[in-house]
């Protein structure tokens, strides 16, 4: 990169920098990119563009058009990106951008210059250092969980995230190739805690029993993981409120069969000598919800009935889990003499001890309820959950979980507020 490439790249970051500090924006937290547009006069429409993620016109006052048909994180970075053409002054007729010339590898001067401007105005430095800070990571322990983290903060990709980083030089070049080849899907599955989101591109939200009592921003179509602790051996669960847990029979389990080899988990069915092996429990599968296979094999195996959402008010439940408690690894000489006991009579291996015998589940401890919710509506969602008996109806709450969540809705056409104040409305 020649010297003049790089000086006009560092003048479009400081032009980034001169645009938030003149609108007052607060950069410690997520920038409203649709905002600033309408700060600055330009209008905004959101219509189902083919082949284009968006574009600068210049009618009227100026104005940007973004595609609806694309995530809310691209749509924010299209916008970044245009009213990055606007405030460069990238030309004085349109600037058609497609999904090449912001997510493609080698665009044009003017187009790298736009998503110069566009990272820096989406994850000023601020912003990605306060999260950082808050989420307790340094660049020596950058995960992708973190990474993703940070994308979710500032409302953009997880490619746009994991690259200014690396601008920051908060990660070096072979840190951020390494995050790159990691899929987004595979992190939100991890946070989701085996649970894929219905949409891939939805963000996931994890909250625990510290978030009673907040407010949780995010846009329509994201998830929310609530985990919340629970000590199953006091007979108290965790229900949503109005609900009434059915008082049902618990068939008699299946008999035990033998362990299969490490890396496989069969469910084995005596009649007809049928076997249904479900899955390969190893880094390598191709299957992002490993506990779906097993809920669904267990089903036609009539160990238990197939998973079903439940509907609470605005609140559905995708999937609703119980996580036992495990206490810390054991030693490493204490590993090695349990794996040895659990070389089977034919002399078939044992998992790996730094794997297999890296915590021990907690005999009436307290562990986790999870519950991988989404909301059918936008705007205010309350969810309130309540802690009681599971085996008594007249029991009473021994605690309680609020929490308020903000669905935000996806933007479509032009806004009344904007027609109304056009100066010159031959244009629309």
């Amino acid at each position: 990169m020649n010297r003049e490439r790089k000086s006009r790249q560092l003048d479009a970051v400081e032009s980034a920098s001169r645009l938030l500090a003149e609108l007052d924006v607060d950069q410690t937290r997520r920038i409203d990119v649709f905002g600033l547009c309408e700060q600055v006069g330009l209008w905004l429409a959101f219509f189902p563009l083919d082949g284009l993620l968006g574009s600068y016109l210049p009618e009227g006052s100026g104005g940007v058009i973004i595609t609806t048909r694309r995530p809310v994180s691209v749509q924010r970075y299209t916008a970044a990106h245009e009213l990055g053409h606007w405030r460069l002054r990238h030309g004085e007729g349109s600037v058609l951008v497609s999904e090449e010339q912001i997510l493609g590898d080698t665009p044009g001067e003017s187009e790298q210059l736009a998503q110069v401007f566009a990272a820096a105005v989406l994850m000023p430095p601020p912003l990605v250092f306060s999260t950082l800070k808050r989420l307790g990571s340094h660049s020596e322990e950058m995960s992708s969980v973190h990474a993703y983290e940070v994308a979710r903060a500032a409302g953009v990709s997880y490619e746009a995230a994991v690259r200014q980083l690396a601008n920051l030089e908060i990660i070096d070049g072979a840190r951020a190739s390494e995050l790159l080849k990691i899929k987004p899907l595979k992190i939100k599955t991890l946070i989701g805690r085996g649970h894929r989101p219905v949409v891939g591109t939805a963000d996931v939200w994890p909250v625990d029993e510290r978030w009673h009592g907040q407010q949780l921003r995010i846009h329509a179509d994201d998830e929310v993981v609530i985990s919340l602790p629970e000590n199953r051996s006091t007979g108290y669960r965790w229900f949503f409120e109005g609900h009434t847990p059915p008082r049902q029979s618990v068939p008699e389990p299946p008999a035990l069969q033998p362990a299969e080899p490490y890396g496989q988990l069969a469910l084995v069915k005596e009649s007809d000598n049928f076997v249904t092996q479900v899955h390969e429990m190893n880094r390598e599968t191709k299957n992002p919800d490993p506990t779906a296979a097993v809920d669904r094999a267990l089903a036609a195996t009539g160990v238990l009935s197939a998973p079903s959402k439940q509907i609470h008010g605005s609140v559905e439940i995708l999937r609703d889990r119980y996580f036992t408690a495990r206490v810390p690894a054991m030693s490493s000489s204490d590993a090695r003499y349990a794996r040895l006991a659990r070389i089977g009579a034919d002399g078939t291996d044992a998992p790996p001890a730094s794997e297999a015998l890296n915590s021990i589940p907690a005999i009436g401890g307290t562990g986790q309820r999870v519950f991988n919710v989404r909301f059918r509506q936008t705007g205010i969602n309350a969810i309130r959950l309540n802690l009681r008996s599971a085996y008594s109806d007249n029991s009473e709450d021994t605690d309680t979980y609020a929490l308020e969540v903000v669905v935000e809705p996806r933007r479509h056409g032009l806004s009344i507020e904007q027609l109304l104040a056009a100066s010159d409305p031959d244009w629309i």
